[in-house]
């Protein structure tokens, strides 16, 4: 989508705007009031009570990391995990897939006093397998132990769940305190990360040196998301018949996503899905 005639325009405009880059932190008596925005519509559509934008998906996936492991007893990492929500001193599970994975967190919480705090850290998705995982099985977990549930949505966000917002808002966020972190570059071409989650939970991240002291993604990048997320959902108005599998051709250019053929749309003409997936048995990352 970073290649898209009218993404670029709309970046082009940006920059004109606010220029290059916005060198200031966040904590700085100077803000943009386009940062702070953007977060307040992204926690909306995603559903999530509050988010918080990152100057990258490896940094929200870290500080992530950082809030959550010294709450924890137990902490359960996937086999494919994300390398931005592994700590540098932890593996990720040996097990053969991710059903053996959940089949071996079953069985090791099986083994802890009632009432232990297990961390659950995995991807949304599968983008090589092209699988997508389900956590509903933890609500029968949280009943004996408090779960805290890490996801990684690099793959997801502009693909996955509500609309562009990723799966956040079908996560067992009833049963468990969920946090959601990722890359926005990947399907939203926005060169940055979020976190999602409750805001008691990202309340105490905001106050951390590494948020207010960081500065976060140029300024022209949160304000175009609203131009063209404006066209997609014009577009979903316009295919209620067949939407969600179809999708304005800016956002799902780069996944070659089939799109209703009866309707015209200003960022360009629909594209047809291959019959075969077009990724290489590679890293995801």
């Amino acid at each position: 989508m970073s290649a898209h005639p009218d993404f670029i325009r709309c970046v082009e405009e940006g920059f004109t705007q606010f220029g290059l880059v916005h060198g200031l932190s966040r904590a700085n008596n100077v803000q943009l009031s386009v940062y702070a925005d953007f977060e307040s519509a992204f926690a909306k559509g995603a559903s999530a009570e509050k988010a918080l934008l990152f100057s990258s998906g490896f940094l929200a996936g870290r500080l992530a990391l950082e809030l959550l492991i010294p709450k924890v007893q137990r902490a359960f990492y996937a086999p494919d995990i994300h390398p931005a929500v592994l700590p540098a001193t932890a593996a990720p599970s040996a097990a053969k897939n991710f059903q053996a994975w959940q089949q071996e967190i079953k069985s090791s919480m099986a083994t802890l006093p009632k009432g232990s705090t297990c961390l659950v850290a995995a991807n949304a998705c599968d983008p090589l397998g092209l699988a997508v995982y389900a956590f509903d099985w933890l609500e029968e977990l949280a009943r004996e132990h408090r779960v805290y549930l890490l996801v990684d949505d690099s793959h997801a966000f502009g693909l996955l769940g509500a609309g562009l917002f990723g799966t956040y808002s079908s996560l067992p966020k009833e049963a468990c305190q969920v946090l959601v972190s990722g890359s926005l570059a990947k399907g939203l071409s926005l060169p940055g990360g979020i976190l999602l989650g409750a805001e008691s939970l990202l309340a105490e991240l905001q106050a951390t040196a590494a948020f207010r002291g960081a500065s976060p993604m140029p300024p022209a990048m949160p304000m175009h998301f609203y131009r063209l997320r404006s066209c997609t959902e014009r577009r979903k108005r316009a295919c209620r018949s067949c939407w969600p599998t179809c999708e304005c051709a800016v956002w799902q250019q780069s996944f070659r996503i089939s799109c209703c053929s009866t309707h015209s749309c200003r960022f360009g003409a629909c594209q047809k899905a291959p019959s075969r997936s077009t990724y290489s048995k590679k890293s995801a990352y």
